[in-house]
């Protein structure tokens, strides 16, 4: 039975119900090891999917990447080609502009030259009337010349004078002396001093009110809305941005309009006038709330009558013209300029100075009541309030809209200045208030919603101060740049504070820095006085001209200009898309140059250890150099040493040499007075010789006279003896004197003979001081010679620390990139570890897990094959008993 139970087959006598149930044993039997090694391959199956789905998640993930970066560049090229566009059609917009403005600056060219003809022609008339000579019209013509000349060089030096910004107070107050052109020198009532006039009736519809102050303004005033829109990003990108969203902006734009009640109606009626649409002249609207800057004065006189004045300068933040010294959007502004009579049924409510296009009040004057300006207060908040103002988030009123209410339903300077008081504004600003009697004025320091601060014209009376000053800065703050206020205080407390009339307010106004190039018009007025007073620049015919001609030849060569930054800009875009081009090529290229690197670095490396040592080899070298030299240093000193002894010694044979000489001076000076003695002895031995002959001649006569004379011949005879005895004297005398001559020549011999041992001795002194030198010489000659060597040494050691330092900057640099490499070879070895089977810690557990689910599937099998095979061998017995 043993032998039976172990056996793979069934025995002979095994029964077919036994043969059937042992082959469908081994049928399961094979079925459960073909189900192992489909496990087994699917496992194997799993493994290599998984695998190549990592990969695929990977590849996913780099195409997106490069997905994302073409997504970028496609945007960034839109981007940049939308720029492009937006500059090319601003740019041919200004180039319509500009040729706009050349052909009306021509008009005017044509209009001033056909005056100039007409001129002319009366000019003739009256001359022919006249019946002047020729002469007299040759001098009139030079003296009209110099006239005009002497304009020039004086318009020039006030163009000069404009152009200067003067901060200091002095400077500011000597601007208005009485020598100065502008001061006295108002002229209110000149009909081309002042803007046109113009009248509003309230009584009309409000689409009607302004149509006829409009006419011939459209023009200017696109002018100045398309310049105003391509500058305001510089206050506000929110705002700009805005704007710049055409659809939102004209939706809000049509609400805000609608809000704004009968203003809103004025403004839509005015776009209908000049064909502007109805959001850019909300835009216009808007434009002193953006931004602006002004100079306002009250006033009062001894006799407390007030007068009020202002400049109103706009544009700081919107472009200077460098080439003309003027703002560009200050000078659009200065055609639209308008004074503006208000009247309700026929009655006049009120007079008021506005930009054509602006329905609210910055500047007016009420007869018998009061007149107000307006300055801007920059604050923080005021364009947060502006642009919730737009979107119908904030609440608020504009404060210029607010005035022309102030003007139509309030009387007096209280009621206004308590109106102006309690109202709630859109934001921060400056009010100056004047009224008609003593101490009427007052400047408010408003927020949007409160007076912060106040500052009344009775108080500065009573300090003895008869003005009160607003610009654009909050009180008791200096300002710290901009500083108008304290000039105008200055000059006016100096000058005007008892006595001042619109004449004085006007020097003020005038002088710098209140008037500048951003001041578009200076009004003065006068409640108790009613009637605003303006006053512009007198150009005399020949200046316009001229500047007008000069204008024309900017605008073409700014055309010309224009052309050419627009081709520049053409290239340059053309050489950016080149340059995208050739990034993709540029990136395939840093691998090789990656390679390329890596063969430098070794080649460096070897190039630096062989540079070590030839530095090592200079070193040494630049040491035995510094020894040697450091020997012949030592050696030159003690050269140097026995040059200073040899040089003492030849100073002090010198100084013998000449005393020995002064002493042979001195005996040659007494030889030759010597001689000079025995000279003179000579003479009186020849004068005694000539004596004896005269005697001897006198005695040959005497001797025939003899015997006649003897006692005559004795004494003679004793006159003899008395000569001889004198002339042996003279004799002895001489032969002494000539012993000590001999004497004399003996020293002066020694003398000789010791001058000529010395100068022996200095010829060989001097001998020996040329070898010397000589040797001296040579030595200097090695001196410098060894001195060049070093200093090559040392530059040669300079430009090796050089090289050095650039190596180790290359090597630093070429470490980065190896470091770069290894950085990306490390990434490639996790690739390649990848695919050759290395997986992460979480899908080792993930493929851990599935092998004990299967362990656990195998091991049901095999507990399911255990429980068939002892069911089998159960039926074995059984059949056998």
């Amino acid at each position: 039975m043993t032998e039976l139970d172990v056996g793979d087959s069934l025995p002979p006598y095994a029964s077919e119900e036994n043969k059937k149930l042992d082959a469908e044993v081994k049928q399961k039997q094979a079925q459960i090891e073909s189900i192992e090694e489909q496990l087994e391959r699917d496992g194997a199956r799993v493994k290599i999917m998984t695998d190549h789905l990592v990969n695929v998640q990977q590849e996913l993930v780099n195409t997106q990447q490069l997905v994302d970066a073409k997504r970028n560049e496609a945007s960034t090229e839109e981007h940049l080609q939308a720029l492009t566009n937006r500059q090319l059609g601003r740019l041919k917009s200004e180039i319509v502009r500009l040729h706009k403005v050349l052909e009306d600056t021509q008009d005017q060219i044509n209009a001033f030259s056909n005056e100039l003809m007409r001129g002319n022609e009366k000019l003739d008339q009256f001359k022919l009337e006249m019946n002047w000579n020729q002469e007299e019209l040759e001098q009139w013509a030079i003296a009209a010349r110099q006239k005009e000349e002497d304009e020039l060089t004086l318009e020039k030096y006030r163009r000069a004078d404009d152009s200067k910004e003067c901060h200091d107070f002095d400077a500011h107050c000597c601007h208005i002396k009485p020598s100065d052109p502008d001061y006295g020198q108002f002229k209110g009532n000149a009909s081309h001093m002042v803007p046109g006039w113009a009248v509003v009736d309230l009584d009309l519809p409000p689409e009607q009110r302004w149509a006829a102050a409009m006419k011939d303004a459209a023009e200017p005033l696109k002018k100045m809305i398309t310049h105003f829109k391509s500058l305001v990003g510089v206050l506000s990108e929110e705002l700009f941005k805005l704007i710049e969203d055409s659809p939102k902006f004209k939706k809000l734009a049509k609400q805000v309009l609608t809000d704004m009640g009968e203003y809103g109606l004025e403004m839509r009626g005015i776009a209908n006038a000049t064909g502007i649409p109805e959001e850019e002249i909300l835009f216009v609207n808007m434009m002193y709330e953006i931004e602006g800057g002004c100079t306002s004065i009250v006033a009062q006189d001894a006799d407390g009558h007030v007068v009020h004045g202002r400049n109103l300068d706009f544009g700081l933040f919107f472009g200077e013209d460098w080439k003309h010294l003027q703002w560009t959007l200050t000078e659009d502004l200065r055609p639209l300029l308008r004074n503006i009579h208000f009247v309700r049924g026929k009655t006049s409510l009120y007079d008021s100075t506005v930009f054509l296009g602006y329905v609210g009040s910055l500047t007016a004057v009420k007869k018998g009541g009061f007149s107000v300006t307006v300055n801007t207060r920059y604050d923080s908040t005021h364009w947060a309030a502006l642009l919730a103002f737009l979107e119908g988030k904030g609440s608020g009123n504009f404060l210029s809209l607010l005035l022309r209410e102030v003007f139509v339903h309030n009387s007096t300077y209280s009621e206004a200045l308590d109106t102006i008081r309690s109202a709630k504004l859109l934001g921060p600003a400056y009010v100056i208030v004047g009224g008609t009697a003593r101490g009427e004025g007052a400047i408010l320091e408003r927020s949007a919603t409160s007076v912060v601060g106040e500052r009344l014209l009775a108080d500065e009376a009573a300090k003895g101060r008869n003005s009160v000053v607003e610009t654009n800065w909050d009180f008791g703050k200096d300002p710290f740049f901009d500083n108008r206020r304290s000039p105008a205080e200055h000059c006016l407390s100096e000058r005007f504070n008892e006595n001042i009339t619109f004449s004085g307010l006007f020097s003020v106004l005038a002088a710098r820095p209140n008037r500048n190039r951003l001041t578009t018009y200076t009004a003065l007025m006068s409640a108790e006085r009613p009637g605003s007073q303006y006053r512009l620049r007198v150009r005399e015919l020949t200046l316009t001209v001229e500047k007008l001609t000069v204008e024309n030849a900017n605008r073409r060569k700014e055309l010309d200009d224009l052309v050419t930054d627009t081709q520049a800009k053409q290239i340059e875009m053309d050489k950016t898309a080149e340059l995208f081009r050739q990034l993709h090529d540029d990136r395939k290229k840093i691998i090789e140059q990656w390679e390329e690197s890596v063969k430098n670095m070794k080649s460096r490396d070897s190039q630096l250890e062989r540079l070590g040592e030839e530095y090592a080899a200079n070193m040494t070298r630049k040491k035995v150099k510094e020894d040697k030299m450091k020997e012949r240093k030592q050696f030159h000193d003690e050269v140097e040493a026995d040059n200073e002894k040899l040089e003492q010694s030849i100073q002090q044979t010198d100084r013998q040499l000449v005393r020995m000489r002064m002493d042979h001076m001195e005996a040659k000076t007494s030889l030759t007075g010597f001689k000079d003695e025995v000279e003179v002895m000579k003479n009186q031995v020849i004068a005694c010789h000539s004596e004896k002959n005269r005697t001897a001649n006198e005695h040959q006569v005497g001797a025939t006279r003899l015997e006649g004379r003897r006692e005559k011949h004795e004494q003679a005879y004793r006159q003899l003896e008395m000569h001889k005895r004198a002339l042996q004297e003279h004799q002895d005398t001489t032969r002494n004197k000539e012993q000590m001559s001999q004497d004399a020549e003996r020293a002066r011999q020694e003398m000789i003979n010791n001058m000529k041992m010395v100068e022996k001795e200095m010829k060989a002194a001097k001998e020996s001081h040329y070898k010397e030198s000589q040797e001296l010489y040579r030595l200097r000659a090695e001196e410098a010679t060894t001195l060049g060597a070093i200093s090559g040494a040392q530059s040669a050691i300079k430009n090796l620390q050089l090289q050095i330092s650039k190596l180790d900057q290359e090597r630093q640099r070429q470490q980065e990139l190896l470091y770069a490499v290894d950085f990306q070879s490390q990434l490639m070895q996790r690739k390649v570890a990848r695919v050759s089977g290395e997986r992460t810690i979480e899908e080792k557990e993930e493929f851990n897990r599935k092998v004990e689910q299967l362990d656990k599937q195998l091991e049901e099998q095999k507990s399911l094959h255990t429980i068939l095979s002892a069911q089998i061998k159960r039926q074995d017995r059984g059949y056998r008993t």
